[in-house]
């Protein structure tokens, strides 16, 4: 078969993907690692830090499940139609 060429509204779900994927990944990241400083503010005794920690922590996870929300409600791309004349002509073979 031959290559169908990408088009821009592809490309564009393509990006919107991958930069899907790294906000929820910096999120993941950051929950672990503000989660883990609180734990340490929280036994210092730093209430302040820890509650503002712990409100990082909230918004973040808020962002990772708008993130997803959005992606299950966007509409399901069109169908991918081959365009004619172009591609493998085996069948006159």
């Amino acid at each position: 078969m031959g290559r169908v060429p990408v088009t821009l509204s592809e490309m564009q779900r393509t990006a919107a993907g991958v930069s899907m994927a790294m906000t929820v990944v910096g999120s993941i990241i950051l929950i672990g690692c503000v989660g883990y400083l609180s734990i340490g503010w929280f036994a210092d005794g730093r209430w302040g830090w820890g509650i503002v920690g712990v409100a990082m922590i909230l918004v973040n996870l808020a962002m990772v499940y708008l993130q997803f929300r959005k992606r299950r409600l966007a509409p399901a791309p069109p169908a991918r139609t081959p365009v004619r004349g172009r591609g493998d002509d085996d069948e006159d073979d």
